[in-house]
């Protein structure tokens, strides 16, 4: 477990590269304890990720009546984990065969601290959404919105992390939304 300075500095870190602040880097334990460390970002995001599960159920209706919310869940869980070593696996060729290994380690740690910051900004808006604050039209629109946010949050880390130029920085972000897609099939395919 990080030093909970780390943990600060980190996700801090990502607020600054979502601000464009070229020192943002200088914010992050890019050795190689803070390369694993970086992954304890899982253990904040999961609980983040259930309740945006709990929060999204009108929204994911469909998916839970065919599976049912037990096997749901697992799915969920399922994706949660592979989506996140997969990508951090996968990612390890691409870096090669794009000649960018050298970033490759601080792109994961950036990488894994992003998560924390574009979960918070989801549930967020699902928060407010269930709790009444936006009516019907403004709530849609406002989760979408941080949908695309969160994408833009995506593709600034693929570019301050790797500092690739924007066409493989679009790239890394529709791989992990690929990544993703394919393994809530695949899993909800062996459950329903």
């Amino acid at each position: 477990m990080p030093p909970r300075r780390e943990i600060e500095r980190s996700i801090y870190g990502v607020w600054r590269i979502v601000l464009r602040d070229p020192d943002a880097p200088r914010y992050f334990n890019v050795t190689a304890d803070g390369f694993w460390r970086s992954f304890f970002a899982a253990a904040i995001v999961a609980p983040l990720y259930l309740l945006q599960i709990l929060l999204a159920q009108d929204l994911i209706a469909a998916d839970v009546n065919v599976l049912g919310f037990t096997s749901y869940l697992l799915v969920q869980a399922v994706v949660f984990v592979f989506t996140w070593v997969g990508f951090v696996v996968l990612m390890v060729p691409v870096t090669r065969l794009l000649n960018l290994e050298a970033s490759y380690a601080a792109f994961v740690i950036v990488w894994n601290w992003s998560q924390v910051l574009k979960i918070a900004l989801v549930v967020l808006v699902l928060l407010l959404r269930s709790l009444g604050l936006m009516a019907g039209g403004i709530g849609q629109v406002l989760l979408f919105t941080a949908f695309l946010a969160a994408l833009y949050i995506a593709f600034l880390v693929a570019r301050a992390g790797l500092g690739c130029d924007i066409p493989t920085a679009i790239g890394v972000v529709v791989g992990e939304i690929l990544l993703q897609f394919s393994i809530e099939r695949f899993s909800a395919g062996l459950l329903g």
